[in-house]
């Protein structure tokens, strides 16, 4: 049963990871001055751009190797927010649907 347990948390640390390791990479490779000029007009310093790799390269790789996964999550939630907050920018109003 315990074997279970484990894997299935396993499965849940890359699945959560993963996705965002990949769109740190994509950051990684082509860079992040998109998000410095968003950072800049926000009047913000410029270098606050490059706290994108803590939540989408950093702490990916911790929660899939199991370590500081509290911390980490902690980390990730920032990003994961401002991800939804796009989505919901671009559609126009959020609502949610009422059951009759």
């Amino acid at each position: 049963m315990n074997k279970n347990i484990d894997l299935g948390i396993f499965i849940s640390r890359i699945a959560i990871g993963l996705p965002m390791l990949v769109y740190g990479i994509s950051k990684l490779i082509h860079g992040v001055c998109f998000i410095e000029d968003l950072v800049i007009a926000k009047g913000f310093p410029s270098f606050f751009a490059y706290g994108v790799f803590v939540g989408e390269i950093i702490a990916p790789v911790m929660i899939i190797a199991g370590k500081g996964i509290i911390k980490m999550c902690f980390c990730l939630q920032p990003v994961s927010s401002n991800a939804l907050l796009k989505c919901i920018r671009k559609q126009g109003s959020y609502r949610l649907r009422q059951r009759n």
